[in-house]
């Protein structure tokens, strides 16, 4: 007792030295100092009351050191977050409720002893029943914006893997509101606030707590470091005495029974006094004593000391011995933080002996563990140090223990290892602190295994989430959880579906009953099962779905079942719309007027269409099945022709015969001529397994087409005829050049007038002045006029070749624009050669201008050209090609025909000539449109020759010479 109150005493003489050192203070600054305070919603803590006026446990202890400082306090109400930016921009002097934090480190200043300490706890609703952190899943919290709850909240939620919607508010006043009215499940709050409060608001405070913080005064970094060192002066002081300011102000506003609490270093400086007082007593008191009883007393003493010191160093051994055959690493520290002990499995798991540490002291024991000699968690149980708890993952203190948990990166051959770390004091006999030990516990494992279980977790949730398909969790047809595509797919919010049956989707109960009876008795036996039926979507329309569905757990159907949900509306729609289509278009090819044919590679029919049976003349079941050989098709043409070996060719590459022209038979033996086009149906490998063929009755066409062919065999026989007398005349009368050109005109008018009556009558026909034509008349009359054309036009180049021979014909040469004239004959015969399908290219030069020549024959000569090489180019096409080279225009017309053989160079620019290709023979002529060519290039000054290859094609060059001076640009 006579100890206590001397040591009360000694406070309170520290007490009035420290109120004396700042009233000197206080007198020597002169004016009194301004100091901004910020102000926030957090009551008790710190708030303003319904007067207006600043208040709470920060307000009132800032208050009170203010008024011993002599200090003018000027408030300003913020919020939290524009709090903290008005303080780091130096706005604000002092920030109260600020909870200490590394980041926070950087940018304020904090005091060294906290004012309070704090937890966070979760506050719900009684209808959320939180019960734990799981509970959390797919909540709505809300938060205060810019704490570091928030931070904090979210790492933790993180690692678990729990999805949780966070709503940031300003104050604790609107979190508690959002949760009363519903807008959302849960607020996190300090103890502080949420304790006082809660009630009012009807709210629950639930089980979950985090976030142990110590709460300062803040500043901004590198100002008011005088207001600081104030604070930590009084906190000090008043921490020692149980009637001190600070204890009544805690105790008025958290209604905490005020705890005597004594510094460490004060406790230390106490018990040395006392001791340098105790040993002069004794000193004192030995003097007086006779020597003998000093000797006798001594030696009682000694003994017991001796005793004591045997039995200390039992027990220190037994200890020792536990410590030793512990699993996990652990040592121990004296009171002078010499290692003590350092057991085998520390050993074990640092390399490093014992005997290399027992003994040491200046944090040798962190050696082994960080590789340098620094403070770690056992020295935590003497001093708070925030910089030292700021290294640890996670740190939390229960009791008289420190528990914390850290990665360390040296160990495990450097990949690192994570660790749990407890340490806690020791005590004598006395109760005395004697020393501290700490246990070190490997959970790098336990943390693989806990990360394994995280991502997979988080794996099988982003499958539920990310599947194209529909996820539902159920349990007795109500919903737990569906997936985000499940809730698009019938556009219903989640808060909507989850609690409720499956009954408000369906359409009526009989198919509620249905689907129930169908998937879920299925379910009970432990089979996996789908049903289709249609769901209501929540715009009132229905998608058309096939459920799939199984149960969580097969030895326990209460558990629920997983239903996965494929939409198969679309599917449907195309269904419908692929039905409506075949239907439809099978009708057009059954009724076609052209004949529909579908056969395989061996020949064999497998679809007819109705006009094709009824013109060959078979029902279905007669023709279906059979070979196209000898039931449409005869084996031998009227010609001779080998038509098997034709329908061989067409099955081997129906590619190329993708249009051919043969003869056919009808079921009475009636021979026909049909034009087909084929096309091969591939399967998904892209074999050919089957052709189609489209057939149109060319029969009449091909007889009026030979009709015609004889008539121009025999008016061509007469020209021939009439050439030979013309040149056995010429050869009789080459002196007579008047009657030679008197015979020619004679000849001109003679086979032209009766031509162009034909010509000028059948048109008159075809016009339709002279009365209506049927269409087989237009048929025919057309193709009277086409061939009288075709006569005129020979009859031309008869003439043209006549009177080259004789000499007769006469050309004009004036400069003519040669490009405008070769885009004049490619535009004559460009419709041509789209009608063939054929790629015309031309590529003239820059530099290709005027000619001096005759514009007419030049242009008669590529047109000709033109027209031979359209004419006997089948696939591919013809590029025309004009430059200047060497002062000569030089024009190229290649093709992609079949070609020219070597032997029949020579005479292919010889009149009445044609070659023997076996193509020739589909075009009319008479073989002299290449003479005349040749004959025209040379009158005007030119040259033309080819260059072939068999089924390569030919290319005809045409040169004319530019005149010396000559102005391309006239």
């Amino acid at each position: 007792m006579r100890t206590r109150d001397s040591i009360r005493w000694g406070y309170q003489i520290c007490i009035v030295l420290t109120v004396i050192l700042s009233l000197v203070v206080g007198l020597a600054n002169g004016e009194p100092r301004q100091v901004n305070v910020g102000v926030y919603q957090n009551k008790p803590k710190v708030f303003t009351d319904e007067n207006g006026k600043p208040a709470g446990l920060f307000i009132d202890i800032i208050e009170e050191i203010a008024k011993r400082e002599g200090w003018t306090l000027s408030y300003v109400t913020c919020e939290w977050s524009e709090g903290l930016n008005a303080l780091e921009k130096g706005q604000i002097d002092l920030m109260p409720d600020v909870a200490y934090s590394k980041e926070r480190s950087e940018k304020y200043d904090f005091h060294r002893v906290p004012i309070a300490e704090s937890w966070s706890f979760v506050y719900s609703s009684s209808k959320a029943q939180i019960e734990g952190l799981s509970d959390l899943n797919g909540r709505r919290v809300a938060v205060l914006r810019g704490a570091i709850q928030q931070t904090n909240f979210q790492q933790m939620i993180n690692g678990l893997g729990l999805k949780v919607t966070m709503i940031p508010v300003n104050s604790f006043e609107q979190a508690f509101t959002l949760v009363a009215n519903g807008s959302a499940d849960a607020a996190i709050a300090n103890n502080f606030f949420g304790d006082y409060f809660y009630r009012k608001y009807g709210l629950v405070k639930t089980t979950i707590v985090f976030d142990a913080v110590r709460l300062y005064f803040a500043t901004s970094q590198g100002r008011n470091p005088d207001l600081l060192k104030a604070i930590d002066r009084y906190m000090n002081n008043w921490l020692l005495e149980s009637q001190s300011p600070y204890y009544k102000i805690l105790g008025r506003w958290t209604g905490q029974r005020p705890e005597y609490r004594v510094p460490r270093y004060l406790v230390w400086e106490i018990c040395i006094i006392l001791a340098m007082i105790l040993i002069a007593v004794i000193m004192i008191f030995l003097l007086r004593i006779k020597v003998q009883t000093k000797t006798k007393k001594l030696q009682q003493a000694n003994e017991a000391l001796r005793i004591s010191k045997d039995t200390l160093e039992a027990e220190r051994q037994q200890l020792l011995a536990i410590i030793e055959f512990l699993p996990d690493p652990t040592f121990v520290i004296d009171q002078d933080k010499r290692v003590i002990a350092w057991n085998r499995a520390a050993e074990t798991m640092t390399g490093v002996k014992k005997e290399e540490l027992l003994g040491q002291g200046d944090y040798a024991y962190s050696v082994p563990f960080w590789g340098e000699r620094r403070p770690i968690l056992i020295d935590l149980l003497e001093q708070i140090t925030p910089e030292v708890e700021a290294k640890y993952q996670y740190l939390k203190r229960v009791g008289d223990k420190v528990i914390a948990e850290d990665f360390n990166p040296r160990f495990h051959g450097g990949h690192g290892a994570y660790f749990w770390l407890v340490a806690a004091p020791l005590f004598d006999q006395a109760g005395q602190c004697c020393g501290a030990i700490e246990v070190i516990r490997d959970i790098t494992e336990q943390r693989a295994i806990e990360q394994a279980l995280r991502e997979s977790e988080a794996t099988l949730r982003s499958i539920f989430q990310a599947a194209p398909v529909g996820i539902s969790i159920m349990k007795d047809r109500v919903f737990q959880s569906v997936n985000e595509y499940w809730l698009k797919m019938v556009a219903y919010p989640e808060e909507s579906i989850l609690g409720n049956n499956t009954r408000m989707l369906y359409e009526n109960e009989e198919e509620y009953n249905r689907v129930g009876q169908e998937l879920y008795s299925h379910l009970q036996e432990g089979r996996l099962v789908s049903v289709e039926t249609r769901l209501r979507c929540r715009n009132g329309t229905f998608c058309e779905v096939i459920l799939t569905g199984a149960l969580i757990r097969n030895d326990d159907p209460s558990a629920g079942a997983v239903v996965i949900v494929y939409d198969i509306t679309e599917r449907k729609k195309t269904e419908r719309a692929l039905y409506e289509s075949e239907q439809k278009y099978r009708e057009l090819v059954e009724h076609a007027n052209s004949i529909i044919l579908r056969w395989n590679s061996e020949g064999q029919i497998t679809f007819l269409n109705e006009f094709g049976l009824r013109f060959f003349g078979y029902a279905a079941e007669e023709i279906i099945g059979h070979h196209v050989m000898d039931t449409i098709v005869p084996s031998t043409g009227s010609n001779g022709y080998d038509l098997r070996q034709l329908m061989d060719h067409i099955s081997a590459d129906p590619i190329a015969f993708e249009q051919n022209v043969n003869e056919n038979m009808r079921r009475n033996g009636e021979r026909v001529w049909i034009a087909w086009t084929n096309r091969i149906v591939r399967d998904e490998q892209g074999k050919v397994v089957e052709i189609m063929s489209i057939g149109t009755d060319i029969t009449e066409r091909r007889q009026a087409e030979k009709a015609i062919r004889e008539l121009n065999i025999h008016l061509e026989q007469r020209v021939i005829e009439r050439t030979a007398e013309l040149a056995v005349a010429k050869e009789r009368a080459e002196s007579a050049d008047q009657l030679k050109s008197a015979f020619l005109a004679t000849m001109s008018h003679e086979l032209r007038t009766p031509l162009n009556s034909i010509i000028g009558f059948t048109g008159i026909l075809l016009q339709g002045i002279a009365g209506p034509l049927n269409n087989e008349q237009l048929k025919q009359l057309g193709m009277v006029k086409n061939s009288a054309h075709h006569l005129l036009a020979l009859i031309n180049d008869v003439l043209d070749i006549s009177k080259i021979e004789a000499g007769q014909l006469q050309v004009t040469l004036k400069p003519f624009d040669f490009r405008k004239s070769l885009e004049k004959t490619i535009s004559i015969v460009h419709p041509m050669a789209d009608h063939k399908r054929l790629d015309l290219k031309v590529f003239i030069t820059p530099e290709v201008g005027y000619l001096m020549s005759d514009a007419r024959r030049v242009e008669q000569i590529l047109v000709n050209l033109l027209n031979n090489a359209v004419k006997f180019t089948d696939h591919g096409g013809v590029q025309v090609r004009c430059e200047i080279v060497d002062n000569t225009l030089v024009t190229r017309i290649t093709d992609t025909g079949m070609g020219i053989r070597e032997e029949d160079m020579e005479r292919l620019f010889k009149p009445f000539s044609q070659i023997d290709t076996g193509v020739s023979r589909m075009h009319e002529g008479t073989g002299l449109g290449l003479s005349i060519c040749k004959k025209l290039v040379e009158k005007l000054g030119g040259t033309i020759s080819v260059q072939s290859k068999i089924g390569v094609g030919s290319t005809f060059t045409v040169t004319f010479p530019i005149v010396e001076g000559e102005n391309n640009e006239v």
